[in-house]
């Protein structure tokens, strides 16, 4: 079956053997840059550039960052250079030409991140460093078949598979990988496969909703999160100020929720040299710092922790910022439970406000 209607959209569907992925890969990097998980010394894994298939492994385990946050939204990026010649200054601009990226075999979640990215950054006021780096890029994303213990993006409805967003998505059956294509960038990638490609069967479509419909129901190890009645009550906001005071409790202010939460979007810009020569940097930031939201006057309108803990996560679950963002500013990949040291994750957040007053 070549294509098959879904809603509104037209979807093109291929399928292509396991042993053949390898060769794709290699047929895409002789085109395209290329990045994939490769597993480097530590035992973790990391999106790294590639030139043959053989380096990718696509059965491995999420990175702490997002590949797609950084790739898109760098941790630190040069915007402008500055240096004073005589009486005038000459300022440059650091905006690079981005060559035609793949980025191969990204989880559905960091999929579903890059979406919410595309409406802060390019919604509206277009942000053109993060634009010249989106038009440049084409994503693989793998539908999760065997979610980790920490991950829970079907509370989220932001995976494990998504219906429309993703260029090419794939889908392990067996011995082969059902390919459904969502865009012209995605079928630009899946031509260069040529041959190693042929048209899904109705049997290979029914086979890959099963075993999408199996993970969702039966394959999470955190199913629970409790997004829908947390979301009322932040959106009512009627939780009570001693629940924000013992979630408060256990944060330590690291930042860390911020650094490997792939929605999160803080960042700072700062001059760095002399009054001769130096450059203009966008770093990340975090709003869990007392410094974020500190006015040139002195006044912070958050100076208490509990307030930035509180905002946090009214900008994660209210329904205000849902509406306007189109979708939770949770993906559900699970990194805040890794990362954070409090134990104050989305899931326990979450759980913590619906069993409020019980």
């Amino acid at each position: 079956m070549d294509c098959r209607e879904i809603g509104e959209t037209f979807m093109k569907v291929k399928i292509i053997n396991k042993e053949d992925v390898t060769r794709w890969i290699d047929k895409i990097a002789e085109k395209y840059n290329v990045l994939g998980p490769v597993k480097i010394k530590s035992g973790d894994y990391e999106f790294k550039k590639i030139k043959s298939g053989n380096e990718i492994s696509l059965d491995y385990i999420n990175p702490v960052i997002s590949p797609v946050k950084q790739f898109l939204f760098p941790s630190k990026e040069v915007m402008m250079k500055y240096e004073k010649k005589g009486k005038s200054v000459d300022a440059k601009v650091e905006q690079q030409v981005t060559e035609k990226t793949v980025l191969f075999g990204i989880r559905t979640c960091d999929l579903s991140a890059m979406l919410f990215l595309d409406k802060f950054f390019l919604d509206g006021f277009k942000d053109t460093f993060y634009e010249l780096r989106r038009n440049s890029l084409i994503t693989v994303n793998l539908v999760c078949t065997e979610p980790f213990e920490s991950c829970f993006c079907v509370c989220a409805d932001a995976g494990p598979d998504r219906k429309e967003g993703f260029d090419v998505q794939l889908t392990k059956i067996n011995g082969s990988y059902v390919a459904e294509i969502g865009s012209e960038k995605g079928e630009e990638i899946v031509k260069i496969g040529g041959s190693l490609f042929k048209d899904a069967s109705q049997e290979d479509i029914d086979k890959k909703e099963k075993i999408v419909k199996d993970t969702k129901e039966n394959k999470f190890k955190m199913p629970t999160s409790y997004f829908s009645k947390a979301i009322r009550h932040v959106t009512a906001n009627d939780i009570d100020e001693k629940t924000w005071d013992q979630l408060a409790s256990r944060c330590v202010g690291c930042g860390s929720c911020s650094y490997v939460c792939p929605t999160c979007t803080c960042f700072n810009v700062l001059d760095i040299g002399t009054t001769n020569k130096g450059e203009r940097v966008r770093t990340w930031d975090s709003c869990m710092y007392s410094g974020f939201t500190r006015e040139v006057s002195g006044h912070n309108p958050r100076p208490v922790f509990k307030d930035r803990v509180k905002r946090r996560y009214y900008h994660k679950l209210s329904y205000y910022y849902m509406k306007k963002m189109g979708q939770h500013g949770c993906v559900g990949c699970g990194r805040c439970v890794i990362a954070c040291i409090g134990g104050i994750d989305m899931p326990m957040v979450s759980k913590f406000i619906r069993r409020q007053g019980q």
